[in-house]
């Protein structure tokens, strides 16, 4: 049964897709991919209160160490992955208005949801991947750890592409052939548009496509580097021994490396799936059910609420792990336990979850950890993914990292100074 009036299906039939009326079963489909978008947004604006927060604690009471909103190529990627995950989620909540009213059809408020749509869905998806691939430049070619201007650069690209590319082809397609139109349950890139499959691949799916690829083959490496399967060579990155682990303990921090790609491929591999399936089978009794487009749907909804947990997961992104002046100082200046030396660096008979350091730069990082391997020096993997701190000034540089090579130049992931552990 449908929501529309019998004079809205006579025009709706004869509209060549400018209105599509929804049935009772759709309309409730739309309404829980409504709620998706609701869900995720809601996480989102607590974020963002939460980042303004910080920075006017920050500024009102600055902490014992340099701050900045932006003080690591990952606040800058994450920050704006969430901006974008914030542009999809007001686009989906728009549909709220098709829900009431019945049936979808042309016009500036179609326009306004199936662009914002398409730019976050498409933005968030690419800052992902650029991410992805920053990471792993840091920690495995030891580059870029301090290259602030290489993110913001990024970001820069991606905004004007997705700017672009929404202005431009509402600007080219419009009267009969309007660029965002009714794809039957919602607004998207219209399917009478010269080449509107195409348009739609340049659009957002390749990048979706793209990221669940690119992240797989960006975190898989370093998640058995961080659990100590790879040992790479000093100086020569290219080359690198795979072996079996030293020590047979389970590692948090490796496992956390996979977050990202995991909570990713989650949300973003069923739609992409629905959507090849979509593309293969337009008709017939094979063609893709509206219960699979709204579940898939549904689930791609809560990217942006997924991500949120995510940024929880990395307490020191966006000022979130700063401390209070005077309990920073407190802490920087208690003496590390007498057992961990700068000269000796093992932590062998200090619990993995209780080893934590208590000096600038890092007060309140927890580090999981395992005890030095006999013949194996190496640098601690950074968490979940997470782009190494900037290190500029004279307490970073004088506490930061100071890795010890290993034996023939080799580094891996199962051993570090205790003293100046990175994080």
């Amino acid at each position: 049964m449908s929501e529309c009036t019998p004079d809205e299906l006579i025009a709706a039939k004869g509209s060549n897709g400018h209105m599509y009326c929804l049935s009772r079963g759709q309309a409730i489909g739309s309404t829980v991919r409504v709620i998706s978008g609701l869900i995720s947004l809601s996480a989102l604006v607590v974020v963002f209160i939460l980042i303004a927060r910080n920075v006017i604690r920050c500024m009102l009471r600055p902490p014992a160490k340099k701050w900045s909103l932006f003080a690591t190529p990952t606040d800058i990627y994450v920050f704006f992955i969430l901006l974008f995950d914030t542009v999809q989620c007001i686009g989906r909540t728009l549909d709220v208005k098709w829900v009431k009213e019945g049936k979808v059809y042309t016009g500036a408020y179609c326009t306004a949801a199936g662009g914002t749509q398409q730019a976050g869905e498409a933005g968030s998806a690419q800052l992902t991947f650029a991410m992805a691939v920053h990471t792993f430049a840091i920690l495995w070619f030891r580059k870029g750890a301090k290259a602030r201007w290489v993110a913001a650069s990024v970001v820069g690209l991606v905004c004007l592409f997705n700017a672009l590319f929404v202005s431009i082809g509402i600007a080219l397609n419009k009267g009969d052939r309007p660029y965002e139109a009714p794809s039957t349950m919602w607004c998207w890139i219209g399917p009478n548009i010269p080449n509107s499959r195409a348009v739609r691949i340049a659009g957002e799916y390749a990048w979706i496509w793209t990221t669940l690829i690119g992240t797989s083959l960006f975190y898989v490496p370093l998640y058995f580097w961080a659990r100590g399967n790879i040992t790479i060579n000093e100086g020569q990155p290219w080359k690198f021994t795979i072996h079996r682990r030293d020590i047979e303990r389970p590692n948090v921090r490796s496992f956390g490396i996979l977050a990202l790609p995991i909570v990713y491929a989650c949300t973003a591999l069923p739609t992409s799936i629905g959507r090849w399936y979509g593309f293969a089978h337009t008709s017939g009794p094979k063609q893709i059910t509206d219960t699979t487009v709204f579940a898939v749907s549904f689930i791609f909804g809560l990217t942006g609420f997924f991500n949120v947990l995510l940024l929880f997961a990395r307490p020191e992104a966006l000022l979130f792990g700063t401390a209070a002046p005077s309990s920073a100082r407190r802490v920087a200046h208690q003496p590390l336990p007498s057992d961990v030396t700068p000269d000796n660096g093992s932590l062998a008979d200090v619990s993995p979850l209780d080893q934590t350091v208590t000096h600038a730069p890092y007060i309140s990082s927890t580090l999981q950890q395992r005890p030095v391997a006999e013949g194996s020096m190496g640098r601690a993997p950074g968490r979940m993914g997470a782009l190494p701190a900037d290190d500029s000034d004279d307490e970073e540089k004088e506490v930061g990292m100071r890795q010890r090579p290993g034996p023939d130049g080799m580094r891996g992931a199962t051993g570090y100074d205790a003293y100046n552990a990175p994080v």
